[in-house]
């Protein structure tokens, strides 16, 4: 319905939401697919408050695909765009995060944790777009035709 209408944000919540849902059902690389096309959605709608929650499903998800430290580093990324636009983390979602940063921080141990984290909080300032590496000025796949734009979104956060 939101597709028909034309609802952007609609669209883009509702694919956060189904990733979520596909993450739980253990379905991970639907769940990896619905949030890369949620991030494009918010990313060109602008949206700063929606791209960190997004985020912060992706950093679940690199956890589940057992990347600790890319979970920590997103989750810290998404942590600061938060803080940066005043949009604190939603209470309903505490426990997610505190599941994902106690396992990570467990599976790695605190000093790489610790570092992981550091870096997650500077890529928030220093990326302009989660779709563009921090090694390139170019989004990650843009000379491959075969790359969509949600796939290099993906694609982006495996750098991150």
């Amino acid at each position: 319905m939101k597709r028909a209408l034309e609802d952007r944000w609609g669209i883009g919540a509702t694919l956060v939401s189904l990733a979520r849902t596909a993450q739980e059902d253990g379905d991970a690389e639907a769940a990896k697919a619905l949030a890369a096309e949620s991030l494009q959605i918010f990313e060109e709608l602008g949206d700063r408050e929606s791209l960190a929650a997004v985020l912060e499903s992706i950093a679940d998800l690199a956890l589940t695909d057992e990347m600790p430290a890319r979970a920590l580093r997103l989750r810290a990324a998404a942590e600061a765009l938060r803080e940066a636009i005043g949009s604190p983390l939603p209470p309903n979602h505490y426990a997610w995060r505190d599941r994902t940063v106690t396992d990570a921080e467990e599976i790695l141990g605190q000093p790489e944790a610790s570092a992981a984290t550091d870096a997650g909080r500077q890529l928030s300032q220093e990326a302009p777009s989660p779709r563009h590496s921090r090694f390139s000025a170019q989004p990650i796949g843009a000379t491959r035709p075969d790359v969509t734009a949600a796939k290099r979104s993906v694609l982006a956060c495996a750098w991150l």
